[in-house]
């Protein structure tokens, strides 16, 4: 468990210094669109005509994720255009249809990468709203703590006041009294 955590760790790590910079993001969302378009390209026979564009889907999840909007966007057009130009043959490119289902694959995956988006948002607010809910919560548990050691103390201090004025008194009913107030006392102070 502790070496999958490590391994897990790092691997974050690695991804933030890798995304650190915006030429990086940028590089490494056109680089994830390139992979898909070498993958289309590897089965261009037996994906058909029209399935260029569904294969992107994938990696715009992963990259609007990832790396954020600007890279999103940029490979969002990278994709179109290198789909449009190595993969439409020239006749189809005239056609209508083509136009339309290029303006839809534009739309659906401006879509996905804006849904993705504001997850990815949201997810960062409520973890850090997680945060500072679990440094306040840690503060009212260590007040607390505090509150609960004086009260003790003062349970104590009161304890041995009643103590030692049951060993000022004689011998009588108000020492009983005042010892078993005493020790009553230093019992609540125990518990508390």
């Amino acid at each position: 468990m502790d070496q999958s955590m490590q391994t897990g760790r790092e691997w974050r790590d690695l991804m933030r210094r890798a995304t650190e910079t915006p030429v990086a993001r940028y590089a490494i969302a056109i680089l994830m669109v390139a992979a898909v378009a070498g993958f289309r390209a590897a089965f261009d026979a037996g994906l058909g005509s029209g399935a260029y564009f569904i294969l992107y889907y994938p990696a715009f999840v992963v990259i609007a994720y990832a790396l954020g909007t600007g890279p999103v966007f940029v490979s969002i057009g990278v994709a179109l255009l290198f789909s449009y130009f190595a993969f439409t043959e020239m006749e189809a490119r005239a056609d209508p249809t083509t136009t339309v289902r290029l303006a839809l694959y534009t739309l659906s995956s401006t879509m996905v990468a804006l849904v993705v988006i504001h997850v990815r948002d949201r997810l960062n607010a409520l973890s850090q709203d997680l945060a500072k809910v679990s440094a306040l919560t840690r503060g009212q548990a260590d007040l607390f703590r505090e509150h609960a050691e004086r009260v003790s103390n003062h349970l104590q201090l009161i304890s041995a006041l009643l103590e030692l004025n049951a060993n000022d008194e004689a011998a009588g009913e108000s020492a009983r009294v005042l010892r078993n107030a005493a020790s009553r006392t230093m019992l609540i102070s125990r518990m508390h």
